[in-house]
């Protein structure tokens, strides 16, 4: 029992020692203070810098001693997924903890904002961290628009981290449009793209995902398909759907998108639908890059049976009725 107290009172004192040599006395140094913007908006719900705010973000940081980012190893731990929020109050970003800056080194600064906790991997060698087997939701609703950024080589001289928040999933929306001015009407009730990949991990290093696998199936968020929301007339392109799909930035293969809708004329009676069998759209080799927002535009044809002219004759006159009739002189 003496061994495993002085084994952990041991450990703690390591823990001190390493800490005390890690930071100046706290009333001789500054506080570590965080700033943040969001560059290039999405939606999915889509985060801008008030979304940020009540989100909040996490922080790692590196002491990387004289090495830049990139040739220093991750072996000095300063923060470990540090919680940091939005202080209404005093109108700034706060950490959970209060942190110092080190009177030596270059820190290296790495942070996400996730409706979820995560955790960012780095082992004693590696320059850089990785977010490792990130995986998408299921359904649109509970997709979230995950933002990640880094801050590199600040010393005691900076004071404040001004983080730039990224975008690093592919916003997938939809317009839909007549291929022909045919004044019909065409309704979507569903679209759904299959085998995509919704695990991956993302490397801070060079803005990649890597380890893609899985095969999901996602479909795209209509309004009530009574509405007209998701109805079109004509060859001009009108947006549908009322959240977008994030989803992870990949280069697909032999993946589909299956499109469901109807054909209704002025009256409202339906001429085509695609039934059981919905259309196929051949995605292979697309590419949806990191922080990319795609709108896919659907051309809408159908498979309608038109009304057909024929005319093969014209009758000819009936016999005739030949009338003898005198002409008189008017009455007076």
């Amino acid at each position: 029992m003496k061994k495993i107290l002085l084994a952990v009172t041991a450990a703690l004192a390591i823990t001190g020692c390493s800490q005390n040599e890690e930071f100046e006395n706290a009333g001789q140094n500054a506080v570590i203070n965080f700033e943040s913007i969001v560059s290039n908006a999405t939606r999915a719900t889509e985060m801008k810098l008030d979304e940020l705010k009540t989100q909040g973000f996490h922080v790692y940081a590196y002491n990387t001693g004289d090495a830049v980012v990139g040739t220093g190893t991750l072996n000095k731990s300063i923060m470990e997924n540090e919680p940091v929020s939005w202080n209404s109050g005093d109108n700034k970003w706060t950490s959970n903890n209060a942190y110092y800056w080190p009177s030596q080194g270059k820190i290296q600064f790495f942070a996400y904002s996730s409706s979820r906790s995560l955790t960012l991997t780095a082992t004693d060698t590696d320059q850089y961290p990785t977010l490792v087997n990130y995986q998408i939701a299921d359904t649109a609703p509970n997709q979230e628009d995950l933002l990640v950024a880094k801050v590199t080589d600040k010393t005691k001289a900076d004071l404040s981290v001004n983080f730039t928040f990224s975008h690093v999933l592919t916003q997938i929306q939809f317009a839909i449009k007549s291929k022909l001015d045919d004044k019909l009407t065409y309704t979507v009730s569903k679209i759904e793209i299959n085998g995509v990949n919704d695990k991956g991990t993302y490397k801070y290093a060079d803005n990649v995902w890597t380890s893609l696998e899985g095969s999901a199936t996602y479909i795209y968020p209509l309004d009530d398909i009574t509405t007209t929301n998701n109805a079109v007339q004509g060859t001009t392109s009108k947006n549908i759907g009322t959240e977008s799909l994030m989803l992870l930035p990949q280069t697909l293969t032999t993946r589909k998108m299956l499109v469901s809708y109807n054909v209704t004329d002025k009256n409202g009676d339906e001429v085509y639908t695609t039934g059981a069998t919905p259309k196929e759209v051949d995605l292979k080799d697309a590419i949806w890059g990191v922080g990319k927002s795609i709108r896919y535009t659907l051309s809408l044809t159908n498979d309608a049976a038109t009304i057909g002219w024929d005319v093969t004759d014209v009758d000819k006159w009936a016999d005739e009725d030949n009338q003898e009739k005198d002409p008189v002189a008017p009455a007076v």
